[in-house]
């Protein structure tokens, strides 16, 4: 018996994929993005059901193993002192650009929910046609003017109507993003 030892590759691993892989200009189908949705969901309450936190709720911060099966970050709750961070403008949860900013209130299930359902909307609805519902903060295109709409209570994104989308996925992007 020969045993061969295949030198290291001298390529970085692939890096891992994320939500951020699945936004497209194109729409993705929604049945194709529900059940990433759910398993997020599924980690989500997961983490939470320990008692410890996620990371804040980015395309880039939930990562897709192989089996599509999601990966947050978790650890137990602490409190910034004298800080203020915004993780994601553009996908930060309206309550979180108000009053003070916690770590602890990442796992606001509003705000989860909130986050979830703007990057899940982008994922089926498509970049292009998600970036013309909102041309002033796109045109923009800098964190400010995320912040900006995020924080204002008037602005809004209204879901539009998507033939091949029942009226419950509707439904839910509605209360999804209602802020």
């Amino acid at each position: 018996e020969v045993k061969v030892a295949l030198p290291p590759s001298p390529l970085p691993p692939a890096p891992a994929r994320t939500l951020g892989d699945l936004l497209d200009a194109r729409p993705r189908p929604y049945h194709e993005a529900l059940p990433v949705l759910l398993n997020v969901v599924r980690r989500i309450r997961q983490i939470q059901a320990g008692g410890e936190i996620h990371e804040p709720i980015t395309p880039q911060t939930v990562r897709l193993r192989r089996d599509g099966m999601p990966e947050l970050t978790a650890h137990p709750p602490v409190q910034a002192r004298d800080t203020r961070a915004i993780p994601a403008p553009r996908n930060s949860a309206p309550e979180l650009l108000r009053g003070s900013f916690q770590p602890a209130e990442w796992r606001n299930e509003s705000a989860t929910v909130y986050s979830l359902g703007l990057i899940f909307y982008e994922i089926v609805l498509g970049s292009e046609r998600f970036a013309g519902q909102l041309p002033e903060v796109f045109q923009k295109n800098n964190d400010l003017a995320w912040l900006e709409w995020q924080a204002n209570p008037e602005a809004h994104l209204a879901v539009l109507p998507v033939p091949e989308f029942p009226a419950e996925v509707s439904r839910f992007f509605e209360r999804a993003l209602a802020k």
